[in-house]
């Protein structure tokens, strides 16, 4: 009976996890180095794994017909940088992304890189020229410094909610990850 039949849309949820974008097939992890498609929308949702919640930004770009939702969590430095990099964009203009991880002196280093018309896009906002955007709140404890990006991490939610349209919540269902 052809009343109950639907076509749903195929959607790709994709992660990035050390330094690669990760997408589940339904039996295993798929690792790609870059990812190309065109940012459409954005939408935040607030997650928890191992009992700790996080929000996450699930970004939708689109590839050719074929739509993606990359997720990621705003707390981490992927997110920051995406967004300062995207700052430099044309939204609605294909963008290419490559994520990267290294380890220096023992300790993982993340960062993103955004690619536009040939041009691998720099920050808007420098530690020289930091413009308009919060700076991060140095807490020490103890020896240690710790960097809360609180209101930075509202600054790019805000920014995202202005340029790009506001898309309906998708749950994952392979979502039980915290990457």
């Amino acid at each position: 009976m052809k009343a109950f039949n639907q076509q749903k849309e195929k959607i790709y949820w994709i992660k990035i996890k050390d330094g690669q974008f990760v997408y589940w097939n339904g039996k295993q992890d798929e690792l790609y180095t870059e990812f190309t498609g065109v940012l459409t929308a954005v939408y935040f949702k607030t997650d928890e794994y191992q009992g700790k919640q996080f929000e996450e930004a699930m970004f939708t770009l689109m590839y050719a017909s074929e739509k993606y939702i990359l997720s990621m969590r705003c707390d981490t430095s992927y997110f920051r940088q995406f967004c300062n990099l995207i700052r430099n964009s044309l939204i609605g203009v294909e963008i290419l992304i490559r994520p990267k991880m290294e380890t220096i002196l023992g300790k993982k280093k993340v960062s993103i890189f955004v690619k536009q018309n040939d041009t691998w896009l720099k920050g808007f906002y420098t530690k020289d020229d930091p413009k308009d955007l919060p700076q991060a709140e140095i807490i020490e404890v103890g020896t240690q410094k710790i960097y809360n990006n609180y209101l930075q991490i509202e600054f790019w939610k805000a920014y995202l909610k202005d340029i790009l349209q506001q898309s309906t919540q998708i749950d994952d269902p392979n979502n039980d990850l915290p990457f």
